[in-house]
């Protein structure tokens, strides 16, 4: 028996993109084939263009009547979110974790931390912030402080897009998408020094660019090569 449409769809989807590593997408693939095939048992979707919350709902509560470990459904849940930015032009966003809960009443717990707070505390914050300034960096200032104010790491704010930012002061929340850590999305709402510093940064950058990255620059972790953010 061949495959069903959507498994197919999905095939082409995980075929033709190249981002994150080759592993995580094999990870990521690993993950949506048994949610693909629960789609087309119990739900017959013919195209994964009509992906919508209250499949993903119906997924996850499946899981946890089957006793599947919270970290794996969060897991789960990553992967999905994945495929579902590779599908081009699909009907319907899908939410972030705390509005599943609330839209269906789901319980969805947080896995264990690992490796302790890895925040940083406000003594070595307030020394990254003298040496940026000590360095006239005023780029890294900006990119650390926001880093601080959404909680985002230092990769998520090196990766903005302009795009990303004029939506994210229309709606008051920046949304972390592709270049988030394991594909985790999640929206964060803007607090008003990250909302002044994206209102000055956008003025600065180019439709279509990035708005720490220079062009031709093809990844947040050419940061690394630059000693004054560490």
């Amino acid at each position: 028996m061949g495959k069903s449409t959507i498994e197919v769809q999905m095939d082409i989807c995980f075929r033709h993109s190249r981002r994150n590593s080759y592993l995580s997408r094999k990870r990521y693939a690993g993950s949506c084939r048994p949610f693909i095939t629960y789609l087309n048992d119990v739900f017959k979707l013919q195209n994964l263009r009509n992906l919508h919350d209250k499949h993903v709902a119906a997924y996850i509560t499946e899981r946890q009547n089957q006793g599947i470990s919270a970290k794996t459904i969060l897991n789960d849940l990553c992967a999905i979110r994945y495929l579902h930015d590779l599908i081009q032009n699909p009907r319907y966003e899908l939410s972030d974790n705390r509005s599943l809960q609330e839209k269906y009443g789901l319980d969805l717990e947080k896995a264990p931390a690992v490796n302790g707070d890895r925040s940083w505390t406000n003594e070595e914050f307030d020394r990254m912030l003298k040496l940026a300034t000590d360095l006239n960096r005023e780029d890294i200032k900006d990119a650390m402080t926001l880093a601080k104010e959404l909680g985002l790491r230092v990769t998520e704010v090196i990766a903005m897009s302009r795009a990303q930012v004029e939506k994210a002061l229309r709606t008051r929340v920046h949304t972390v998408k592709g270049e988030a850590k394991n594909g985790k999305h999640r929206d964060v709402p803007l607090s008003y020094t990250a909302e002044r510093i994206l209102r000055k940064l956008v003025q600065a950058t180019p439709r279509g660019g990035k708005v720490f990255m220079k062009e031709g620059e093809k990844s947040p972790s050419s940061c690394k090569q630059d000693p004054a953010i560490y």
